[in-house]
């Protein structure tokens, strides 16, 4: 690296400069040699040793960066029972969430557990001196799902008679699973937070918003704005979930206009979050109840912890799993949030902001209009510098040049070797789903990757000023980035943008066109300031995203540590460096097929159904979509070598599937009565009892649905390849009444869907075959037995 070795000879009456090169001796000499202005050699010993030193320092205060990231990100300690009761106490909040989970049973919307653990809520509500409610009613998803729902409504009482604020959690679970951290502890949490704000009354009331449904498509949180006389008078709500069991607790989601909202949510003790992690979310096809309320118009903050994803929507998902840190860092946050919007007067939205935590410590936070600004003034500050290191030497502009290309290479070439790495391990089977058992190789395989590549950067550059002329193309990398960012997503550009501007004002005081020691010390400050915003990204994406882009993960992580690879140019050097560091990324990526991708800890997830047809052929369906089924399994069953679509609907056969013959349950059938209540309507009433969950209609086709009615709630099937469709879930009321009008003559027939939860007796031993490294997911294992219905003419003496 050209920075301690540079020296300044006076000759003949004129200056030379002569500066230490990285490059090999028999290396032949670079363009820039060439130039009568500078002269290329060979770094005198002393010289060289200084800049390996150098490099050493900056790998030993990277790895120094990353471990102090990790302590930071570490939820806090527990605080105990005994604490005082203004304080938020996740031992309290777990002997709450033991006493709603009782047995560990799952309860899912509808069933008798749902209503169990709906009780034992209410009593814990009462406890404080609370009064609550239950609002019951019917709600509908866009995708025809239909349930009864009890909703859960508590009001904390403050100083002063407005209420404004909410704080929510849903309190079913799905059918696989006891929900303890999705979203048990959600709920547990919000009774903690109401006794702290029971115990120091706040300014203003709070209302408690614990929803039904919300594993079905967030019906209850439908059913609250939809219904409910409170809900416009809520200006803001905090949402508590989580998708894991443990790990740090993230500020994951804002809705817009959110400048007022991150004001308070500084006051937290930890704030882990970033307007990147509510960027990308809005990009993904997940919702939260915090969905729903913002279509409504109602302003919010989403919490959740991410980590222990292996567990999320299993059984697996229980108290025994579930950090009772990660329950810490989110509730204290939560109460801290809420107490400080408690003391906020109702005012207007204050615009947008762009924000991110410094270490878990500190919250920045600034308004989103200042991206481009700030952004134009990082590049101005940069052009300066940049235009006279050009004006200083005239082959810098070709060394630029080169740098730009060199570093894109550098970012690329990692990228595309790990995605091909990816599907090799996918298509051999080492790889089936993006949360495996031992991540370390692929992990240790995306580091050697995106080294491999600085390496190349540094021989593609081939010249004497290489170390300075890299770093100048990769923060004019980085600016671009900055730029185009502040113009598309403002609230992203933070990571390009801030670390970029504190780069140009480090270049502007530095050497026009070679490095001193004060100068590499500006760019191991600068290139710090960077890892201190990305190391904290990086750290999570593997439990964010899992390894579904290997290739994203690998230009991620290119990007962040792009601005130290100046810096390591001494240890870099030479082609058997990066080839040594490409082959070995390659080698320890592959090795990942040495290790078995699931485990006891981190069991695959393949859910069983026992479906019947109308004409009573039975066969076994096992998911596939997380890797081919476990050999045990598949000799227990007999299953088809190769997954299958067998149909496109209800949910639990969304996904690839194994099939395999069975014997038809003897199982007697919903009663039901299928009405022609005139040439374009019909009426169906079934009488549901307790062992059924849920049913589904199924319609041809051909009949164009117009509208359907239960319980007086309009709704609309969904459309599919197979015809139309909807999904009942009835709670209490268990005779149901549903009415169909259709856009031409009705049909003379649908068809029936009862889905019971769990499998008959001969099911056992398939799933004892499943064995310890594999568990039921979502919606678990079910019996589907599909009736056809006829239409018959209406009777008026026999219509309800």
């Amino acid at each position: 690296m050209a920075s301690l070795g540079d020296t300044e000879l006076a000759s003949s009456g004129a200056r030379s400069r002569i500066v230490a090169s990285s490059a090999m001796p028999q290396e032949p000499p670079s363009e820039d040699s060439a130039n009568p202005g500078t002269a290329a050699l060979a770094p005198q010993s002393s010289g060289k040793r200084q800049l390996q030193l150098l490099g050493l320092i900056a790998i030993a205060w990277l790895i120094a960066l990353e471990c102090l990231v990790w302590a930071r990100l570490t939820p806090p300690a527990v605080v105990p029972a005994d604490a005082p009761l203004e304080t938020f106490s996740a031992a309290r909040a777990a002997q709450v969430l033991e006493r709603l989970l009782g047995n560990g049973e799952p309860h899912p919307a509808g069933s008798p557990a749902q209503g169990q653990v709906r009780a034992r809520l209410l009593g814990e509500l009462r406890s404080l001196g609370l009064e609550p409610e239950v609002q019951v009613g019917v709600a509908c998803a866009a995708d025809g799902t239909c349930a009864e729902l009890h909703n859960v409504l508590a009001m904390v009482s403050g100083l002063e008679p407005t209420l404004e604020l909410g704080l929510m959690a849903h309190y079913d679970s799905v059918p696989a699973g006891p929900g303890a951290g999705d979203d048990g502890q959600g709920v547990a949490s919000s009774i903690e937070i109401a006794r702290s704000l029971v115990a120091a009354r706040p300014r203003v009331g709070v209302a408690l918003v614990l929803t039904d449904g919300e594993e079905l498509g967030m019906l209850g949180a439908q059913l609250f704005v939809d219904k409910h006389p409170l809900a416009p008078r809520l200006r803001t709500v905090l949402n508590l979930e989580a998708r894991g069991s443990r790990g740090p607790s993230l500020m994951f989601e804002t809705t817009p206009n959110n400048a007022r909202l991150i004001e308070a949510f500084s006051s937290a003790p930890r704030p882990v979050s970033s307007s990147l992690f509510a960027t990308v979310y809005r990009t993904l096809p997940n919702d939260t109840d915090l969905s729903v309320l913002a279509r409504h118009g109602i302003q919010g903050l989403n919490f959740a912890f991410v980590g222990g994803v292996e567990h999320y929507h299993t059984s697996k998902d229980s108290l025994a799993t579930l950090d009772l840190r990660s329950v810490q860092a989110q509730g204290a946050a939560a109460l801290a949030t809420l107490r400080e919007l408690t003391e906020q007067k109702s005012e207007a939205p204050r615009g947008e902001a762009v924000f991110f935590d410094l270490l878990a410590g500190v919250l920045v936070h600034v308004p989103a209009a200042l991206m481009l600004p700030l952004a134009f003034v990082a590049a101005l500050a940069f052009g300066v510098s940049l235009r006279r290191a050009l004006r200083q030497s005239t082959g810098y502009a070709r060394g630029l040049g080169r740098g730009v290309a060199a570093l894109l290479a550098a970012w690329v070439l990692p990228a595309l070797v790990a995605g091909l790495i990816g599907w090799v391990l996918e298509a051999l089977g080492a790889l089936p789903f993006p949360i495996i058992a031992t991540p370390e190789p692929l992990v240790l395989s995306l580091v050697l990757l995106c080294c491999g590549g600085g390496a190349l950067a540094l021989r593609v550059m081939r010249s004497s000023k290489q170390p300075l002329a890299l770093w100048d193309a990769t923060w004019s990398c980085w600016l671009v980035i900055g730029l185009l960012l502040s113009v598309a997503l403002p609230a992203a550009a933070y990571v390009a943008v801030f670390p970029a501007l504190i780069a140009a004002l480090a270049r502007l005081s530095m050497q026009a066109d070679r490095c001193t020691p004060r100068d590499s010390l500006l760019m191991l400050a600068s290139a710090s300031a960077a890892a201190v915003l990305w190391l904290p990204l990086l750290s999570l994406l593997p439990a964010v995203l899992g390894f579904s882009s290997p290739a994203l993960l690998a230009l991620a992580v290119g990007m962040g540590l792009s601005p130290f690879i100046p810096l390591l140019a001494a240890l870099l050097e030479g082609r058997r460096v990066y080839v040594g560091l490409l082959a070995g990324g390659v080698g320890v990526g592959l090795s990942q097929l040495a290790w078995p991708p699931y485990s006891d800890a981190v069991p695959q997830r393949v859910s069983l159904v026992l479906e019947v047809d109308p004409q009573g052929q039975a066969h076994w369906l096992a998911e596939g979509w997380s890797g081919p089924l476990p050999e045990s399994l598949h000799e227990a069953g007999d299953f088809a070598p190769r997954a299958t679509h067998p149909h496109p609907w209800p949910g639990h056969a969304q996904h690839l599937m194994y099939r395999a013959s069975a014997g038809a349950p003897a199982s007697p059938h919903v009663p039901s009565r299928l009405d022609l209540i005139g040439p374009s309507s019909l009426r169906l009433q079934l009488l549901v009892p307790e062992e059924i969950w849920a049913l589904g209609v199924k319609l041809p086709p051909e009949a164009k649905v117009t509208q359907a009615r239960w319980r007086g709630e309009r709704f609309k099937p969904a459309a599919g390849s197979a015809g139309w469709h909807f999904l009942m879930v009835p709670a209490q009321d268990r005779s149901l009444s549903v009415e169909l009008d259709f856009g031409s003559a009705a049909p003379s027939q649908l068809e029936v869907v009862e889905i019971r939860r769990g499998l008959p007796e001969d099911g056992q031993r398939l799933m004892a075959a499943r064995g310890e490294a594999a568990v039921a997911s979502h919606f678990g294992d079910l019996t589907v037995t599909r009736v056809k219905v006829d239409a018959q003419r209406h009777d008026p003496e026999s219509a309800p």
